[in-house]
């Protein structure tokens, strides 16, 4: 279970739910360590042109920024050892979200239990728009 830290965070998650907004995502990706050791990272804009460009469906709204923090991270893990190439990521990230031993919410929640297991504070108030 994830313990609500303060009053912040308890109005981002009223908000926005248990999902990224641009705000959040851009922090998040931010603390990524590439394993491959590049400062690599992708926009929003980069994954909407890429997944134009491989012709695959993007998520719903609310989802949207949990695929923007989730494709940077399967390319900060996972490249190029596991996956050897960047369609291979974006389909996997895409293939994350529609997992149906998932739930809405899960990439936020794993990634918010991380940063407080690892003691990263989270500007919450600066996350709200």
């Amino acid at each position: 279970m994830i313990v609500i830290g303060c009053d912040y965070e308890r109005e981002y998650i009223e908000k926005y739910g248990e999902h990224f907004n641009g705000k959040l995502a851009d922090f998040a990706i931010r603390h990524l360590k590439n394993m491959d050791g590049t400062g690599h990272r992708w926009s929003m804009e980069d994954i909407v042109e890429a997944f134009k460009k491989e012709k695959l469906p993007l998520p719903d709204r609310e989802s949207l920024h949990d695929l923007h923090y989730l494709a940077n991270m399967l390319y900060s893990d996972w490249y190029p050892e596991a996956m050897a190439t960047e369609p291979v990521i974006l389909k996997a990230a895409r293939k994350y979200l529609e997992d149906p031993d998932g739930f809405k919410g899960m990439i936020f929640l794993v990634w918010l239990y991380k940063m407080k297991k690892k003691g990263i504070e989270i500007p919450w108030k600066e996350m709200l728009d």
